[in-house]
């Protein structure tokens, strides 16, 4: 007899498993736009992605995201980013809101505007730095100070003027010795 419905003698061997699902790849954690090496883009790159930069840019880029200018990268304008690392050639201002790295290979003609910057050994950078974010006291412009003398303290105690030395027993009070009979 059957158990449910199957014949004993009947071939049990086990088929072949169905193929798994195909799962789909996981996000990465942040996109890359890539400007390869031998094309160049003129105009404005900006988004949400992390840029790479291994070709010529000619003009702004200013994603939220970091950039990279590979070795072979070049970028006539201004970077503004998140981090922004330099390998290649930047001719223009640079603003890190986090930081700006010029590696060994790099090259900076611009100012750069950063709370953290490192330049590795080897690098050019030609151009003007100022390190913002920092926790700078902000204090109100001094006012043209005032000198005021204090009055000089007289050693009798009073404020007023000093008396001049008494000279003779005469202007002390005291009877001469002379006018003593």
């Amino acid at each position: 007899m059957a158990l449910f419905g199957r014949d004993p003698d009947e071939n049990t061997s086990p088929r072949p498993a169905a193929p798994p699902l195909r799962q789909p790849a996981p996000a990465p954690a942040s996109k890359t736009t890539l400007i390869a090496s031998g094309a160049t883009l003129i105009g404005e790159i900006s988004g949400s992605t992390d840029v790479m930069i291994e070709g010529t840019v000619e003009g702004k880029v200013h994603p939220t995201q970091d950039v990279t200018v590979g070795d072979r990268g070049v970028v006539k304008g201004e970077i503004e980013a998140r981090r922004v690392r330099i390998a290649g050639k930047v001719h223009g201002n640079v603003r890190g809101k986090e930081s700006v790295e010029i590696l060994a290979t790099g090259s900076l003609e611009g100012d750069v505007s950063s709370p953290g910057m490192v330049i590795g050994d080897g690098a050019f950078f030609k151009g003007r730095v100022e390190m913002t974010g920092g926790r700078r006291e902000e204090k109100p412009p001094a006012e043209p100070s005032r000198r005021v003398q204090p009055p000089t303290p007289s050693p009798l105690g009073g404020g007023g003027p000093k008396p001049e030395p008494a000279s003779s027993a005469k202007e002390l009070g005291r009877p001469s010795e002379a006018g003593k009979g």
